[in-house]
């Protein structure tokens, strides 16, 4: 339910009065949106917002006019604004006035689409590949399929893909060192430590575990996909420590790569990031959330143990 409903009935009409006087439409669905913007924020963080517009250049009818196009402009982080626009302006050399007519600008991730989608820009600019005209918005609404199929796979330049790629992804040398130390503890030691701990003696808790380690590896998604596993069975997928780690080395290894493979009885070609997503079932995306449940295993085998 959204938040908006639990705003007090007096918060919420000063809200659509103060939307009112900005001089939106309450017969638009933006008008609605605007509302649940501010009846979420207070009056201190929508100055502490205006007020890092001002300092790139914004007058007050420029922030009126970009909320009024896009309220979710005045909901993004402080750091997050201006880490924006200091992108926008001084490395790509647009002029403030024009993101405060286009503020959904503001709405892309820096780091996984403004900074790598410009970064091969500049490259095929350089070449002489593209002209300078091409429109930014362009540039940064395309979905990443037709992105990709613009801007990098039509000019077959090997250099291209991997500017993108280095640009778009992390390291992924940190996810491989988590895992160099974590998975040590995550299926062996501390699982047999807890079967110790819950079983009258090592003999049985041996034999607990030799089961245990069978259905885990039987239902990692290594053998057979987790897309492939019947529907009745996914729970135990993910309830496998194993499956997570081999979630969690798939995509963070290979899981962003964007070149093109041919899959036999397939009418086109698709990314890896793709293949293994539709395939496998291993989506890069979700890779944080893998992360964070890796040590959720090692802490809830660590207590039961305790």
């Amino acid at each position: 339910m959204p938040r908006t409903f639990y705003t007090g009935h007096e918060k919420f009409k000063r809200t659509v009065e103060q939307v009112k006087k900005l001089g939106l439409n309450p017969l638009k669905y933006v008008f609605l949106t605007a509302v649940q913007v501010l009846a979420q924020i207070s009056k201190s963080t929508q100055e502490r917002k205006c007020n890092v517009f001002k300092d790139w250049g914004w007058s007050d009818e420029e922030i009126v006019s970009a909320f009024g196009r896009f309220p979710n402009c005045i909901q993004y982080s402080e750091h997050k604004i201006k880490a924006t626009m200091d992108f926008f302006v001084n490395t790509m050399g647009l002029k403030s006035s024009y993101i405060a007519n286009n503020p959904q600008f503001l709405s892309f991730s820096l780091k996984k689409r403004i900074i790598p989608r410009f970064a091969v820009f500049q490259s095929l600019l350089s070449k002489g590949l593209i002209k300078k005209e091409i429109s930014i918005s362009t540039l940064l609404s395309l979905t990443e399929n037709k992105f990709l199929q613009m801007f990098v796979i039509r000019y077959d330049d090997p250099h291209l893909l991997k500017l993108y790629e280095e640009k778009l992804g992390i390291s992924k040398c940190y996810y491989f060192t988590l895992i160099y130390f974590v998975d040590p503890f995550l299926v062996t030691l501390v699982p047999w430590m807890m079967l110790v701990a819950l079983t009258p003696n090592h003999q049985f808790a041996a034999i607990v575990m030799s089961f245990l380690l069978s259905f885990w590896n039987l239902f990692s998604g290594f053998l057979i996909p987790r897309t492939e596993i019947p529907i009745w069975w996914r729970w135990y997928y993910w309830a496998s420590p194993v499956a997570w780690t081999i979630y969690g080395l798939v995509s963070s290894q290979v899981g962003d790569k964007l070149d093109m493979v041919e899959i036999p009885g397939a009418l086109s070609k698709m990314t890896v990031k793709d293949y293994l997503k539709t395939k496998l079932g291993f989506d890069y995306n979700f890779l944080p959330y893998v992360i964070v449940a890796h040590i959720g295993w090692v802490l809830l085998f660590l207590f039961v143990f305790a």
